[in-house]
């Protein structure tokens, strides 16, 4: 507001000027004169200023466009990958990459969906979001180990034994879900979470989930090891999304 004002009162001293208004003589005056050159210089700032904006707009928008493009390129060679080892069906298989992000506000990290792959409908475990500790993903990053399960009939088994019994289980039994989070989840057959971390620092930075129509023992093959590894591999070498990434996605 207050840039508003001081540009607006600058835009007012010079037309004021140019225009001799209400005498030639009033901008005469040494004092008239040093606000005049006041003026100018507040205007020339604000272009300087705006022209700089737009131009670390353009670069932060391809950077962002760049590393979208990368994150969608990595996650589609996984799928192929995973398609090739299991014999899985193309839309029968996703692959999502959460990201660990502070919402410092409500004093607490989540784990946000920045990209996912995947061909057919319903075939996605991947939520927007998942609180860290909770769920498969939030269990994966908390523990820092892989996480597999047959989500389709762990829930259904757990929904047809009732609510009475599920909040009998312990809290890593239920991958720290309540009840209405089991019934909101999807049903995938298969799901798998494996969390990524900082090469430089070590810190668990982010989830990688594969879900679909897949097999148990496919998860844990030595194939499928090498096919995560390979993608956290990839994500760590491009890093946590760039400067206005998050703004940019909220719209």
């Amino acid at each position: 507001m207050g840039a508003v004002i001081a540009v607006a009162l600058a835009t007012t001293v010079v037309t004021a000027a140019q225009l001799n208004l209400p005498s030639k003589k009033v901008w005469e005056h040494p004092a008239a004169v040093a606000i005049q050159w006041m003026s100018v210089a507040v205007l020339a700032l604000f272009i300087v200023v705006t022209e700089t904006r737009q131009i670390t707009h353009l670069v932060r928008a391809n950077r962002i466009r760049e590393y979208d493009l990368d994150l969608q390129a990595e996650l589609s060679q996984v799928l192929c990958a995973v398609v090739d080892l299991t014999g899985a069906r193309w839309d029968e298989v996703s692959v999502s990459y959460y990201r660990v992000r502070w919402y410092y506000l409500l004093f607490q990290r989540r784990l946000v969906r920045i990209a996912s792959v995947r061909l057919g409908v319903g075939t996605s475990h991947a939520a927007p979001w998942w609180a860290v500790g909770v769920g498969v993903v939030g269990s994966a990053f908390d523990s820092q180990e892989s996480v597999a399960v047959d989500w389709g009939d762990f829930s259904r088994r757990a929904i047809l034994s009732g609510k009475d019994a599920w909040n009998e289980k312990s809290a890593s039994d239920r991958f720290n879900m309540n009840w209405g989070q089991l019934n909101s989840s999807p049903r995938e057959q298969v799901v798998l979470a494996t969390p990524s971390f900082d090469r430089l620092s070590g810190e668990t930075v982010g989830c990688l989930l594969l879900s679909g129509a897949l097999k148990l023992d496919d998860l844990s093959s030595e194939g499928m090891e090498r096919i995560l590894k390979d993608l956290a591999t990839a994500v760590d070498r491009l890093g946590p999304p760039p400067r206005g990434w998050w703004s940019a996605h909220e719209l």
